[in-house]
């Protein structure tokens, strides 16, 4: 899996939902019909930062992603909002973990909740006391 991250710098803050919504709108259909597409993600940081992460099977892909972009930039005729040149961050994924079913996670979490209450309510001893304890010592 490579990826490609691209912070733009410098972007017209009040025009913040109208690139959202475009991009949302045509890029990111565009983005997800291309070869090896694997997903995309845009954060807006504040302080006129934007950036975005575009996941793909090969290197080759991830930067295709990026001349797509940058075409689409110039189409829909927004240097003004966004003015200056993205730094790029490009490279192989060397590393990553994800959710493979959201609702599992969540019941994984929740039984460990209530058996850690279980516990409590049963004469375990608490953690934060024993913490204060050896604080103390």
């Amino acid at each position: 899996m490579y990826a490609t991250v691209r912070r733009y710098e410098g972007i017209d803050e009040s025009r913040s939902d109208e690139l959202a919504t475009k991009i949302g709108a045509s890029l990111m259909p565009r983005l997800g019909k291309l070869p090896g597409f694997g997903g995309y993600y845009l954060i807006e940081a504040g302080e006129g930062v934007i950036t975005s992460v575009g996941l793909f099977d090969t290197a080759e892909q991830a930067h295709e992603s990026t001349r797509v972009a940058a075409r689409w930039i110039r189409e829909e005729k927004l240097e003004s909002a966004l003015p200056n040149t993205p730094k790029i961050t490009a490279g192989e994924v060397i590393a990553h973990t994800e959710r493979e079913d959201s609702d599992e996670g969540f019941r994984e979490t929740e039984e460990a909740a209530e058996e850690a209450a279980a516990e409590v309510a049963q004469g375990a001893p608490d953690r934060e006391a024993g913490r204060e304890e050896a604080k103390t010592r």
